[in-house]
């Protein structure tokens, strides 16, 4: 294939994967902060009831719950993960803190690519933490220490965005229709498949 055809195949999935980022509303566009907890099985505060519920997508292969601490307007988010990964922040050290800024242009689009948790580790944008450890740094954990000892997880591993991964993960529920998908309000952390029990 001739550099050409190769540049002309490049624009027509650039603009195609531009679009369909882009269909989803903008909230659901606005990356991770380094307050969030990500998993397809973990006990959670409820945003609203304040009532602490395990989330298990064990059964939704590759699909994953994310909770933001910081993201009232979109607190709650299901799906496959994707991540932009650009050269100033690279090889940062995990502990880092990328400035945040919307993830928005056909440049920033071009570079996302969905990404498992593994790789995501191994490029420092998440970490294990404890549960302690993570409840601690949103300012829970007292709130929350009884449920997390009846449940034997105070020192059990949780997923946490790190600081160099602050803004640069997104979490989209996939779509033939993108951003159309129906999905369930914020304040109701229940789909279809997810199974769900309270503490």
């Amino acid at each position: 294939m001739n550099e050409f055809l190769e540049k002309v195949i490049g624009r027509i999935i650039n603009n195609y994967k531009t679009h369909k980022i882009r269909s989803y509303p903008y909230m659901e566009r606005v990356g991770l902060s380094h307050y969030s907890f990500i998993g397809n099985e973990l006990w959670v505060p409820h945003f609203e009831t304040k009532q602490f519920y395990k989330v298990d997508l064990s059964t939704l292969p590759g699909i994953w719950f994310c909770q933001d601490f910081i993201n009232e307007e979109k607190p709650i988010r299901y799906g496959l993960l994707w991540a932009l990964i650009t050269p100033e922040m690279a090889d940062n050290p995990e502990d880092k803190l990328t400035p945040f800024r919307p993830i928005d242009s056909v440049d920033d689009v071009a570079r996302l690519s969905i990404m498992d948790s593994g790789t995501l580790l191994s490029k420092k944008m998440l970490r294990w933490s404890t549960y302690c450890e993570a409840y601690k740094k949103v300012g829970i954990f007292e709130m929350y220490m009884h449920d997390l000892e009846r449940e034997n997880l105070t020192n059990a591993p949780i997923l946490t965005v790190t600081p160099k991964g602050n803004g640069r993960i997104l979490c989209l529920m996939p779509s033939n229709n993108g951003g159309k998908a129906k999905q369930e309000n914020s304040s109701n952390p229940l789909i279809t498949g997810l199974n769900h029990s309270y503490g």
